[in-house]
C-alpha cells in the first residue's frame, strides 16, 4: 500500500505569528458572528419594549454561525497561505458566495421578523431608517477597505526598499 504525499517542496508552512494571527481572527470573527446571531435570535420584541429570551435555539443559532463562521475564516486563511492557483481561487470565490448569500438571507429573514409586531403605519419609517444605515454603514466599509488598501501599498513599499538597501551590491 502506497501512500501518497501531495505537498509540494517550495511550500513552507506559515511563520507562528502568521497562524497566531488567523487564529485570533478566527476566534474573534466565529465569537462575534455567534453572539450577534444569538442575539437577534433571542430579541423577540422591540415594540413597545425590548423582550429577549434565551432559549435552547439561542445556544444552538449560537454554536452553527459560530461554526460556520470559524470554517470560512480557516478557508480564507488556507486560500490566503496557499499558492495562486485557479481552482483554490474558484473554490474560494464560491465560499464568498455561499457565505455573503447565507448571511445576506439570514439577517433579512430576521429582520422580516422582527417587524412582525410593528404597526403598518410606523413599519415604512422603520425600513427606511433600516436603509439609511444599511447605506451609512456600507460607505464607511469602503472607507475602512480603501484605508487598508492604503496602508498596505504603503507596507510593501517600504518592504521593497528595506530589502533594496540590504541587498548587497555586486
Amino acid at each position: 500500500m502506497a501512500i501518497h504525499c501531495s505537498v509540494q517542496m517550495n511550500e513552507l508552512p506559515p511563520p507562528n505569528d502568521e497562524r497566531d494571527f488567523f487564529r485570533v481572527v478566527k476566534v474573534s470573527t466565529a465569537l462575534g458572528m455567534g453572539v450577534l446571531a444569538a442575539f437577534l435570535y433571542s430579541l423577540k420584541r422591540v415594540h413597545p419594549d425590548i423582550v429577549f429570551k434565551f432559549t435552547l435555539g439561542t445556544v444552538l443559532i449560537f454554536l452553527v454561525v459560530g461554526a460556520i463562521s470559524w470554517a470560512f475564516c480557516g478557508v480564507l486563511a488556507r486560500a490566503e497561505s496557499g499558492g495562486e492557483m485557479a481552482g483554490r481561487k474558484r473554490f474560494l470565490f464560491r465560499w464568498l458566495v455561499w457565505f455573503f448569500g447565507l448571511t445576506t438571507l439570514g439577517t433579512i429573514a430576521a429582520f422580516a421578523y422582527a417587524l412582525k409586531d410593528v404597526g403598518t403605519e410606523s413599519r415604512r419609517d422603520v425600513v427606511e431608517g433600516t436603509l439609511i444605515a444599511v447605506v451609512v454603514l456600507s460607505l464607511g466599509g469602503l472607507l475602512i477597505w480603501k484605508a487598508f488598501h492604503f496602508f498596505e501599498a504603503q507596507s510593501e513599499a517600504e518592504l521593497a526598499q528595506r530589502h533594496e538597501r540590504e541587498e548587497p551590491e555586486d
